[in-house]
């Protein structure tokens, strides 16, 4: 099975690097989307449709869940979109939920955890019979 076509948006470079690196120690073989703005955002998503992305809830221009919300209206989703913030509030929670995120990752980043998210993602696109 092809490499995993992963969306990695954050406005810090470290914690995009952090991922990137995270992922492709993963899976070498996944296709990589880099943005820092909402627009790259929706542009990827439209454009690569990503089978799993991790959206920072604070990009330049719109917002993480913006960019997600724009993307959605134009018929296109993430089949596991996995948001990152440095806290987790209620209010992020319910966003969350409406956006269908599969989860809401905190800063500073886990590997092994991020790890087990991409096992998740792999699991849900094998074939079955």
């Amino acid at each position: 099975m092809p490499g995993a076509v992963v969306l990695v948006a954050d406005d810090d470079a470290r914690r995009r690097s952090t991922l990137v690196e995270t992922v492709l120690r993963f899976d070498p073989a996944a296709a990589i989307l880099e943005a820092r703005t909402g627009e790259e955002v929706i542009a990827h998503i439209t454009a690569r449709r990503p089978t799993i992305g991790f959206v920072g809830m604070k990009l330049d221009g719109l917002s993480g869940p913006e960019a997600i919300a724009v993307a959605r209206k134009r018929g296109v989703t993430i089949p596991c979109l996995v948001l990152v913030a440095p806290r987790v509030f209620p209010q992020w929670q319910e966003l969350a939920q409406s956006l269908n995120a599969y989860e809401v990752l905190k800063t500073p980043l886990d590997p092994s955890h991020i790890e087990q998210l991409l096992h998740a993602n792999a699991r849900r696109r094998a074939p079955t019979r």
